[in-house]
């Protein structure tokens, strides 16, 4: 699942099989920078946003 934030300076990018959520950030330029990940327990299957 990918979400691109309300300010379009951010992609988050969540891998249910690898069970992690990675946010990257988005230059002017539209290049994308890793900022951070997350690694969570393999039996979480979803996830929500606010």
């Amino acid at each position: 699942m990918m979400l691109l934030t309300a300010t379009a300076r951010f992609l988050l990018v969540s891998a249910t099989n690898g069970a992690s959520l990675t946010a990257y950030r988005i230059s002017p330029d539209s290049n994308l920078k890793k900022v951070a990940s997350l690694v969570w327990d393999a039996r979480m299957s979803d996830w929500v946003t606010r």
